[in-house]
C-alpha cells in the first residue's frame, strides 16, 4: 500500500453523506415525534463533518499533530457532555467479562488478517519509527478506541436502547461502519472484508454493552481487536534502520 499516493482532501462519498444527513435532519425536526433520532443524526453529523474537512483545514493552518487529534474527537464526547445519558443499571465486572470474551473471539475471527499483518514487510510495519512517533501513535490508537466507543457504544445505544431496543446495536453498528468509510485513507486502508469486520466488532461490542450497560468491556474487547497494531508499533521502535514516518501525516 503506497501511503505516497496523492489523494483528494474531499470526498464525494462524504459530500453526498453530509447532504443526505441534512436530507434526515430536516425530516426529523419537521415531524417532531421522536427526538432520540434527531438527537442521533445531528451528533453523528458532526462526526462527518469533521472527518470531511479536518484534513483540507488542517492543511490550510498546518498546526500539530495533537491538535489534529483533539479535532478529530472531540466531537465523540459531545452527546454525554451535552446529553443526559442516564444509564444507572450498568454492570462493570460483567462487562469486562463479556468484553474479554468478545474481543478474542474477534481477534480469533479476524486471525488470517492479524497474521498477515504481523508479518507484512512493508514501510508501515517494519521500518523503525522514533520514540515520539512511538508516542504519538500509540496515543492516536488509544485514543480512537475510547472516543470510538463512547460515541457508538456509550452513547448510541446508551441513549436509544429504551426507544429502540435491540435496534439500537444495529443502527450502532451501521454508523460504526460508516465513519471508518468516512477517513480520508479508508479507500486504501479498508476493503469490503475489513468493512464486514467492523460490522461484526460493532454488533459484538454493541451486544456486550447492551446487556451490561458499561463501557469498561466494549474497551476491553476493541483493544483486544486492535492489538495487533500495538504490537507492530512496538516492533517499529526497536526494529532497522529509522527513516522519516510519513504515513496519515496529512489525516
Amino acid at each position: 500500500m503506497d501511503r505516497k499516493k496523492t489523494q483528494p482532501y474531499i470526498f464525494k462519498k462524504q459530500i453526498i453523506s453530509l447532504m443526505i444527513l441534512c436530507i434526515i435532519l430536516v425530516f426529523f425536526l419537521f415531524i417532531k415525534k421522536n427526538k432520540v433520532y434527531f438527537n442521533i443524526t445531528i451528533f453523528y453529523s458532526f462526526i462527518v463533518l469533521v472527518l470531511t474537512f479536518a484534513p483540507i483545514v488542517r492543511k490550510i493552518l498546518k498546526y500539530n499533530d495533537y491538535i489534529q487529534y483533539i479535532v478529530f474527537y472531540v466531537p465523540n464526547f459531545f452527546p454525554i457532555i451535552i446529553l443526559n445519558i442516564g444509564i444507572t443499571d450498568s454492570q462493570q465486572v460483567l462487562s469486562l467479562v463479556y468484553g474479554f470474551i468478545g474481543g478474542s473471539l474477534l481477534l480469533l475471527l479476524n486471525h488470517k488478517n492479524v497474521i498477515k499483518l504481523l508479518k507484512e514487510n512493508s514501510i508501515t510495519t517494519m521500518f523503525r519509527i522514533s520514540k515520539r512517533v512511538f508516542f504519538e501513535r500509540m496515543l492516536f490508537l488509544s485514543l480512537s478506541i475510547v472516543a470510538e466507543e463512547v460515541f457508538f457504544r456509550y452513547f448510541l445505544i446508551g441513549y436509544a436502547r429504551e426507544t429502540l431496543g435491540v435496534y439500537s446495536i444495529l443502527i450502532s453498528s451501521i454508523l460504526f461502519v460508516h465513519g471508518h468509510y468516512m477517513y480520508r485513507w479508508s479507500n486504501q486502508s479498508f476493503k469490503v472484508v475489513a468493512y464486514i469486520y467492523h460490522f461484526i466488532v460493532g454488533l459484538v461490542l454493541g451486544i456486550v454493552f447492551y446487556l451490561t450497560g458499561a463501557i469498561g468491556g466494549c474497551l476491553l474487547g476493541h483493544f483486544l481487536f486492535n492489538s495487533p497494531h500495538y504490537i507492530v508499533l512496538i516492533r517499529r521502535v526497536f526494529r532497522g534502520e529509522e527513516i522519516k514516518d510519513f504515513s496519515f501525516n496529512d489525516y
